[in-house]
């Protein structure tokens, strides 16, 4: 780490600290030239996650479009805000954590519905309706009569 003060390439570390359950770390460090004191903060950087669409098109993992269409679903069900914001970090932490930094928007759709599945079912299958390629009534009716067959 250069010193921001005099940029000499030598700085020594004081005190390090974790932050936010330890996805930050805080450095106290001193310049061995200067011996200015300076701090810095360290986050893990994820690598970008790219979502395949149904039309093989990338673009780049976005968040808000899992969170507007669970508050869409969830809507007028028995749950505040805070569970369905905790709901929706367990689902994105569970794509995110995928080996592969590319996922299609199809295995999204299954891991939301699984982790909607042990939430609500109304929910459940608001989402199904609007998320699965179903090409019958019929098909839909026996995917929310079995919901134990979602896989990834």
């Amino acid at each position: 780490m250069h010193c921001p003060n005099c940029l000499h390439p030598s700085t020594s570390v004081q005190d390090t600290r974790s932050l936010m359950q330890g996805s930050l770390i805080k450095r106290r460090r001193k310049c061995t030239q200067c011996r200015q004191k300076f701090i810095t903060i360290e986050r893990a950087q994820k690598i970008a996650m790219v979502v395949i669409k149904n039309d093989n098109i990338r673009e780049s993992f976005n968040t808000e479009k899992i969170t507007k269409s669970l508050y869409m679903v969830m809507r007028k069900r028995p749950f505040n805000t805070l569970y369905i914001d905790r709901l929706i970090t367990e689902i994105i932490k569970s794509i995110e954590n995928r080996s592969s930094n590319e996922i299609s928007v199809h295995t999204i759709a299954l891991i939301t519905l699984k982790h909607l599945r042990k939430t609500d079912m109304t929910a459940y299958i608001r989402y199904a309706a609007s998320h699965m390629p179903f090409e019958s009534l019929e098909e839909f009716v026996k995917f929310c009569q079995s919901p134990s067959n979602i896989s990834e």
